[in-house]
């Protein structure tokens, strides 16, 4: 991902949003920040913050914009400005509040937390964002549904348990929580179905059909790996991988405390959740994985620490499996039509 110098801009503009509204300011250097301004949180309010930006004489490729990643009130605007040729750096939370206290400022509003953006956009270089693809999009929205629809059933599983176990349990009320269960499984098989179906005819087939090839790779798996790496696109490095999906330790050392290295608390928490689970069919039929895990646990580790340890040995090896099965695409020759 490219990072964004802010050498190479004239303009630093700051937005932080919210369900309603959005305070924006910018300036040409982090000192040079001016008041925030307000504009509605809509379409309208879209299109009279980008005629103020053009009104500033900058053209809108030399123009750097940081929003926060906060729920999901700033993706209709990201987009919107990606379109108009805007360059767009999208944060996390955490990195805008750190920022804001080191630069000892301790209230927070709107629009302060609007300047804030704008100085930090002013001050390092950012990771330039674009949107998903469609089908990455697409799977992205089910991937997430899969899981709330997970949540729903297992609530209907302990809520009939509960009523099982009452001394005269209602046939009726019994049958409408199996049906509500029947209703859950019958939403999580359509929504495996439709995510086969877009990963099959999509640009990313053949790696989903590698992904599946590999010991312990489902289809939930299969797909969040493509969708978190668009398409193996957007990561350099097996380490770099496994990193964003908070598999790596990292030291905290200070003072008689040393080689402390417990996992990171980042990451994406829906992915390495499904990977991990996946983890557990790699650690008995994958025979790289296998091994490694029980050479941890002769070693005394722990299971939960041996596991998480052979998550990411199974990300190293997904990686470098799809980077082979890349190469050798682009080295075999087309197949010829047949007359």
């Amino acid at each position: 991902m490219e990072a964004l110098s802010p050498t190479r801009y004239g303009l630093y503009v700051g937005i932080d949003v919210s369900l309603k509204t959005l305070s924006v300011a910018w300036g040409e250097s982090a000192r040079a920040i001016g008041r925030a301004q307000t504009y509605p949180q809509t379409h309208a309010g879209y299109a009279a913050l980008q005629r103020a930006l053009r009104q500033t004489g900058v053209a809108p490729a030399a123009v750097v914009v940081v929003l926060e990643a906060t729920s999901t009130y700033w993706m209709q605007l990201a987009v919107a400005l990606w379109r108009a040729g805007y360059a767009v750096c999208v944060v996390n939370p955490k990195q805008a509040h750190h920022f804001r206290l080191a630069c000892q400022q301790q209230t927070k509003t709107d629009a302060i937390d609007a300047q804030v953006l704008a100085r930090l956009a002013a001050s390092q270089a950012l990771p330039r964002w674009q949107p998903s693809s469609t089908v990455g999009e697409a799977v992205y929205q089910r991937l997430v549904e899969h899981d709330q629809v997970v949540k729903l059933r297992q609530m209907a599983r302990n809520e009939l348990h509960a009523l099982q176990q009452r001394d005269q349990p209602d046939p009726v009320v019994v049958a409408r929580h199996q049906q509500r269960l029947d209703t859950f499984d019958q939403q999580l098989k359509q929504i495996k179905r439709e995510l086969r179906a877009l990963l099959k005819d999509s640009a990313w087939a053949p790696l989903f059909k590698c992904l599946c090839g590999i010991t312990g790779i489902g289809l939930l798996g299969a797909a969040w790996l493509l969708v978190i790496t668009e398409g193996f696109t957007t990561c350099e490095s097996p380490e770099q991988l496994a990193a964003y999906l908070g598999l790596v330790p990292h030291r905290q050392d200070s003072g008689q405390r040393q080689g402390h290295k417990p996992l990171a608390t980042t990451g994406h928490a829906r992915a390495r959740r499904t990977l991990y689970q996946a983890c557990g069919s790699a650690i008995r039929y994958n025979p790289p994985i296998r091994d490694f895990y029980q050479r941890l646990r002769d070693r005394g580790k722990l299971v939960k620490v041996a596991r998480c340890a052979a998550t990411r040995k199974l990300v190293h090896q997904v990686f470098a499996i799809v980077r082979q099965s890349q190469a050798q695409a682009r080295v075999l020759p087309p197949t010829p039509l047949t007359p």
